[in-house]
């Protein structure tokens, strides 16, 4: 990355570093970029101590003055007790600690180039040997935040759905947590954000925004108990196949609640992550965006793929076929979508079978007479 950011013209090199700032500020809700002024105060710092002597006995020079680029100025310092046999000269014994809960903020060198297809991962928060760190001061605690996240169509304008959760034990009982969702196209672009605010650990966010290609942002934030958490991705939306049919993404579901109807009651029971226990009930929630005209027959299929080898062709699902739908053990079914429907929601409640645990994938296929089958995939992770 430093070596394609040196090979670079002056313009291609303002840009690619405004955008680096952009993706590494390590929360979009909160106003400025606490990151880039940390990054400004270390290098004042830094030459503040020019040709100056340390607190390590050492004048410094420039491996100190990376050092503390890079990882910042000591909070605190310690003196080790002299030993009768130290000889004079040596080292001064002192020690400096750093602040507690450095983290890594600046993504992959691929989050950059092209962020919008970049994963949750391209975001690690936690890395040994990482080549920066920092430690917010609002912040002791800056968690990799569970979270799911989905997409609807309204026109042109894209409905983005996050439920997002906590570890229960990570802040107290009845601390506010503020929490946000941010959607921004580019560094030069307003963000969009939604925020609320709570004292449970997990919940629900939705934002509507233009239908385009951008990186989101789950972001939470309890101040009182110095806790953070993020999760942080690209949003690539492809573009509009004229009135090709299409199927949203799966919201998954909590599974005590009834079946929505609609979107805005499926919001409210987003589950906080795409983990699930095995054996246990998902509600899925989808939305079907049918060609003009109608009526048409739908096939509707759901698979759950092993991502360890193989499809699950035995999967024993209990389909609650939403609206007064009944109990059937199938995987496949036939169903007519009204003529004029520009949107069919659909929810059924899936029981998983008893599956060891790791990566799945459960898959959805919407076939409709004379067209072309399409597909949502939803990942999950299923727990012991």
């Amino acid at each position: 990355a430093a070596r394609a950011y040196r090979d670079l013209g002056p313009g291609p090199r303002a840009a690619f570093a405004r955008r680096l700032w952009w993706l590494a500020d390590p929360l979009w809700s909160l106003p400025g970029n606490d990151l880039r002024t940390e990054h400004f105060a270390r290098r004042v710092a830094s030459r503040v101590q020019r040709d100056a002597r340390s607190p390590f006995g050492v004048r410094w020079g420039e491996d100190l003055a990376e050092i503390t680029i890079r990882f910042g100025w000591p909070t605190g310092w310690e003196r080790m007790r002299a030993s009768a046999g130290r000889l004079a000269g040596a080292s001064s014994g002192v020690i400096g600690h750093d602040p507690p809960g450095e983290r890594r903020f600046v993504p992959e060198f691929e989050a950059i180039l092209a962020p919008f297809a970049a994963p949750p991962e391209a975001w690690p928060l936690e890395e040994d040997g990482a080549r920066a760190t920092y430690a917010p001061a609002y912040a002791e605690r800056f968690l990799d935040l569970g979270h799911q996240l989905a997409v609807f169509r309204r026109g042109d304008s894209a409905v983005v759905v996050a439920g997002w959760s906590l570890p229960r034990d990570s802040v107290p009982v009845g601390v506010a947590v503020e929490t946000a969702l941010v959607v921004a196209p580019d560094p030069d672009a307003a963000p969009v954000t939604a925020r609320s605010g709570t004292v449970e650990t997990s919940g629900s966010l939705v934002l509507s925004v233009p239908w385009m290609s951008a990186v989101v942002s789950v972001e939470v934030l309890a101040r009182d108990a110095g806790v953070a958490g993020r999760s942080r991705h690209g949003l690539p939306l492809p573009g509009r196949a004229g009135d090709r049919p299409a199927v949203s993404d799966i919201l998954l579901l909590k599974s005590s609640a009834p079946l929505p109807a609609a979107l805005p009651a499926a919001i409210p029971l987003a589950r906080g992550s795409a983990r699930a226990l095995s054996g246990e009930s998902l509600g899925l929630y989808w939305e079907v965006y049918p060609p003009a005209g109608g009526p048409i027959e739908a096939r509707f299929a759901i698979k759950l793929r092993d991502e360890q080898g193989g499809f699950w062709r035995g999967l024993k699902a209990a389909l609650g076929l939403g609206r007064g739908g009944g109990d059937s053990a199938a995987l496949e079914w036939y169903e007519p979508i009204p003529a004029g429907v520009e949107v069919y929601p659909r929810a059924v409640l899936l029981a998983l079978p008893d599956l060891p645990a790791g990566a799945y994938t459960i898959e959805l296929e919407v076939r409709m007479d004379g067209e072309e089958a399409v597909r949502a995939l939803r990942p999950i992770v299923v727990t012991d």
